[in-house]
């Protein structure tokens, strides 16, 4: 963001009519919102990471005990706090991969009213006739 994404704006080359055209605000918004969430997202993969490894390395002792049990080739019973621990973070990771992507790639144009909203009346209108 320092060096303007190192692009240079005053010369960027010609687009055809056909395109849609840079939009700088845009680009800086969605990459801003993309940055700070996958540095959370990051984060919370890392602490996925360790749990999974704290769980898969303790297995091997004796006396250890089990935290995650597979049951019926699909599905995963949680018998201690890290395993469940290990199951939230892995849910969370797929849910939050979700809505940044749904975030960036649909709210942050809408907010800044790239999308053409169209009128309530006209698209209930044409629908019934």
């Amino acid at each position: 963001m320092r060096h303007d994404y190192l692009i240079d704006m005053a010369n960027l080359p010609p687009v055809s009519k056909d395109r849609l055209r840079f939009n700088k605000e845009l680009f800086q918004a969605q990459t801003k919102c993309l940055g700070y969430s996958n540095m959370i997202f990051g984060l919370m993969s890392m602490l996925c990471v360790l749990t999974g490894w704290f769980i898969l390395n303790q297995q091997h002792h004796e006396d250890a005990k089990q935290h995650i049990l597979c049951v019926n080739d699909y599905e995963w019973v949680y018998l201690s706090l890290a395993g469940t621990i290990l199951g939230t973070l892995h849910q969370a990771l797929i849910l939050m991969q979700i809505n940044i992507t749904q975030f960036v790639m649909v709210k942050i144009p809408r907010k800044m009213k790239i999308f053409e909203e169209p009128e309530q009346k006209h698209t209930v209108g044409m629908a019934l006739k």
